[in-house]
């Protein structure tokens, strides 16, 4: 069978390392760990760099060199080389040609684009090693795109920016080795039928192999770091009751392995009590983490929900307040503040005839609801940031406005919301708690957004659909999960889009008793990603944009990239549902406005929404003018807004599209 794997390996492996600006003195190909596929192979290498580089020539510049070694913080380092031939096997046709070469030219244009490895390009904030720890490969090298037939991946340690409290207690060299990188059920593939080994004219193995597949994450990793995440993604209770045997046997294998390459020091020393210690604190760190955001979203889901209620409830005016039914109407700019009055009481009202920063008491007691059940139920460990609050337009006295003061929601309630999210999926930053939040308190920050599309709110029913409650949660500055309420979209009830990078996004009616709902259990329906035509070059945009804030800047966005068709519709929070829905392909807007409250929530549910047959990119949310992804901690509460613009789309594949046509 015909291989990706180069005829003169060591000459291969020395080339794109010297490709890459890898100085490596001495390199160590370990053969018999190479994963091979039809196309494509895995080659991992130990490359000591310390010293002259072992390609280098006696007229190479041997003193430069040799310093730029020595500024290695280790004289070891562990890569894994990815390349791919497409022209080594023969294609059912030109269009299965074309598709293998998109998947490889997409992984490698998520690494150059996202990961700023085109040296001409500024580093996508979200996906810098160097910034936020993601246990993603660093890479060193990236070479091919959607033109040609050969890549090559030169890929480092995948948890290279591991500042979490597994990675205080890094493992040494003998600690570490090859992992998946994404080692959970749905990545192996088990077989559907065994052979009975009592049959003698059986033919076939008894005992089949499982076949672990989806290796884009492969890189060298503390041992145990695959082993627990398996653990905690995969395995049912009962299994669960037999973890010391699992962990026996993942030993055994292991050493046994190291033995078979001749490190039998290696194997000695790592024992299977260092194992399980290795385990422990990461099963700590994991579970410490992941509970943490698993409890946030839980109870920001029962709080969207009850927002969306207050939200239905004072646009309806059955609280007893005065509705509002236009700005010129008996009452109307009375019950409507514009926060651009510099804190007037009357709506200022713009060129045509509505306000230009409108606050309802929807806003507020949305507000005052949502942040005050998060500070009492997370405490200190949660940055709670409001929009009104940090706006200066919330009185801290809750009936200073005139407003309702709505009942606290209690302790008990937020507990139960607290645990109807699984924790058994969440994807997280492996920062720890001191670098996050500005020392602002924690590592955890809550952006809120009350009543997003709050003109909308007020100019009558039909412009209602773009309202929505936001709550967006990140982590160390990089949104992990978020919630989506829609108070006017779904029925009575209003529907709760929600999800985190790892599990995907869900969507559900709300079941608050208070609101409307049966209060029963959560019943959650997956919402997958927008199909894609299968050239997506070739795919015509569906573009939204704003229908209020109009200007040059969004116009000419929108002729570069030669949209079929153009939405224009208010409310950030409206535009990120309609993405997920499938209903526009990209959400354009090229200049300030936004703030990190309008787009937390929403970006961190783009970036959930895995694509299929993506390489670990969802969708994205942007800055407009270099592409940068924006930070979320709480130290910019000072400066919260999104100044150079956004833009966000459903589906990673068009970041590309996107950045030659803005000319990122």
């Amino acid at each position: 069978m015909p291989n990706a794997v180069p005829v003169n390996l060591d000459a291969f492996v020395l080339d794109a390392l010297k490709r890459g600006g890898v100085l490596a003195r001495a390199v160590e190909v370990h053969h018999d760990a190479i994963v091979v596929q039809p196309n494509a192979c895995a080659i991992p290498v130990t490359v000591r760099t310390r010293g002259p580089p072992a390609y280098m020539r006696e007229e190479d510049d041997a003193a430069a060199a040799a310093a730029a070694a020595s500024r290695s913080a280790t004289a070891f380092q562990h890569l894994v080389i990815k390349t791919v031939d497409l022209n080594v096997v023969t294609f059912r046709d030109d269009a299965a040609r074309d598709r293998t070469r998109r998947s490889f030219a997409n992984e490698c244009a998520f690494y150059r684009d996202a990961r700023g490895n085109d040296s001409s390009r500024a580093p996508c904030v979200t996906y810098d090693p160097a910034a936020d720890g993601w246990a993603i490969p660093s890479t060193t090298l990236v070479e091919g795109d959607h033109h040609g037939d050969a890549f090559v991946i030169v890929m480092s340690d995948a948890h290279g920016g591991d500042r979490s409290a597994a990675g205080a207690r890094r493992l040494g060299e003998v600690h570490e080795t090859l992992v998946h990188g994404d080692l959970k059920a749905a990545n192996v593939i088990f077989p559907i039928h065994a052979v009975d080994a009592s049959d003698p004219a059986a033919e076939g193995d008894p005992d089949p192999d499982p076949v672990v597949i989806d290796w884009q994450w492969v890189g060298p990793g503390a041992v145990a770091h695959d082993l627990l995440y398996f653990l905690a993604t995969s395995l049912s209770m009962d299994a669960l009751t037999r973890v010391d045997e699992l962990v026996e046997a993942y030993h055994a294998e292991l050493t046994r392995r190291l033995r078979a390459r001749g490190h039998h020091a290696a194997a000695d020393a790592f024992t299977a009590t260092d194992l399980r210690e290795d385990l422990d604190v990461h099963a700590a760190d994991y579970l410490r983490r992941v509970l943490a955001i698993a409890e946030v979203l839980g109870v920001s889901l029962l709080l969207a929900d009850v927002a969306g209620g207050i939200i239905r409830d004072v646009a309806s005016g059955s609280s007893g307040e005065d509705c509002f039914t236009s700005f010129g109407g008996k009452g109307g700019e009375k019950r409507v503040k514009d926060k651009a009055a510099n804190g007037g009481q009357t709506a200022v009202k713009s060129s045509n005839g509505f306000a230009t920063d409108p606050q309802t008491a929807a806003d507020r007691r949305s507000e005052r609801m949502i942040c005050d059940a998060l500070r009492r139920k997370f405490g200190d460990a949660v940055v709670v940031l409001g929009e009104e609050a940090l706006e200066g337009a919330l009185d801290e006295n809750p009936g200073g406005d005139g407003d309702v003061v709505d009942e606290a929601i209690s302790m008990e309630d937020l507990d139960v919301a607290a645990a109807q999210v699984a924790a058994w999926e969440i994807q997280l930053p492996t920062t720890n708690s001191s670098s996050s939040g500005g020392g602002q308190g924690g590592e955890i920050t809550v952006w809120v957004d009350p009543l997003d599309g709050t003109r909308e709110y007020v100019e009558g029913p039909e412009h209602r659909g773009g309202v929505t409650s936001l709550i967006g949660i990140a982590v160390d500055g990089v949104p992990v999960a978020g919630v989506i309420h829609q108070p006017f979209v779904g029925g009575d009830r209003g529907r709760t889009l929600w999800g985190g990078v790892g599990f995907g996004v869900w969507s559900h009616a709300p079941t608050t008793k208070k609101f409307g709902g049966d209060g029963g259990a959560l019943a959650a329906t997956p919402v997958h990603p927008p199909a894609r035509a299968p050239d997506a070059s070739a795919f015509k945009l569906t573009v939204a944009t704003t229908r209020s804030h109009a200007g040059p800047a969004i116009e000419r966005a929108i002729e570069r990239l030669k949209p079929d068709a153009v939405v224009r519709v208010g409310g950030a929070g409206g535009k990120i549902a309609l993405m997920l829905d499938g209903c526009v392909d990209a959400w354009v807007f090229p200049k300030p406005g936004t703030k990190r409250w309008d787009t937390c929530a929403g970006e961190a549910l783009l970036r959930a929404l895995q694509t299929p047959g993506g390489v670990g990119r969802g969708g994205w949310l942007v800055d407009a003018k270099r592409g940068n992804a924006y930070a979320y901690g709480g130290e910019e509460r000072g400066a919260p807004g999104n100044v150079d613009g956004v833009v966000a789309a459903a589906d990673g594949a068009l970041f590309g599209t996107v950045a030659r046509a803005l000319g990122w």
